[in-house]
């Protein structure tokens, strides 16, 4: 996340391990690939704009900005965010 955004984040939990090829991700690729996904919490730091992003912003569940979907799909963020407020729940694996 330092290197992402500026932010110094404390890993909570991991939420999500999903097989790329099972999932909406574009474009495919020729190999298979397992993303795993954390919630965390912002500790410090400051937004910090670089070369491998347009902007740096905090968003409403439902007000998400374009995203890369190579990486990361709307669906990954509501089940995190789905996650951190049900504190106990189980994580999703493929």
């Amino acid at each position: 996340m330092k290197e992402e955004s500026g932010f110094d984040v404390e890993i909570q939990s991991l939420y999500a391990v999903r097989d790329r090829d099972r999932h909406a991700y574009e474009p495919k690729y020729p190999v298979s690939i397992y993303k795993m996904f954390f919630t965390g919490v912002v500790v410090g730091g400051v937004a910090e704009l670089n070369k491998e992003v347009s902007e740096i912003g905090f968003f409403g569940i439902d007000a998400l900005p374009e995203l890369s979907e190579d990486r990361v799909l709307a669906r990954d963020i509501i089940d995190g965010y789905v996650y951190f407020k049900n504190e106990g729940k189980a994580t999703l694996i493929d």
